[in-house]
């Protein structure tokens, strides 16, 4: 899925100019530690990307997965690393049904 990759390219791209700004401030670590530390953050990056995932996988078989997807890449500002595709998304308390609670 291009939405995925594309998370995964923006969380790394977060991911690494973050590890390097802390790196560059940790100057005394050695060099397993640094390791262990850069270890740490993809282990993080996977398991966020882990449950998106597998729900967005699981959704595939929805009608609505279009949606799941439109909102990722809204949330995570994807749609100016690849455009977005056409849809319209209605929030489906506009078909009388009440709001959903905030």
């Amino acid at each position: 899925m291009l939405t995925i990759t594309s998370l995964r390219n923006r969380l790394e791209a977060i991911r690494a100019q973050e590890l390097q700004k802390a790196m560059s401030r940790l100057r005394d670590l050695t060099l397993a530690q640094r390791e262990a530390i850069t270890s740490m953050t993809t282990a993080i990056i996977n398991e966020i990307l882990q449950q998106t995932t597998s729900e967005l996988m699981h959704h595939t078989i929805d009608l609505d997965s279009h949606v799941y997807c439109c909102i990722l890449r809204r949330l995570f500002g994807l749609d100016d690393i690849l455009p977005p595709t056409r849809v319209s998304v209605r929030p489906y308390w506009t078909a009388g049904a009440s709001r959903p609670p905030s």
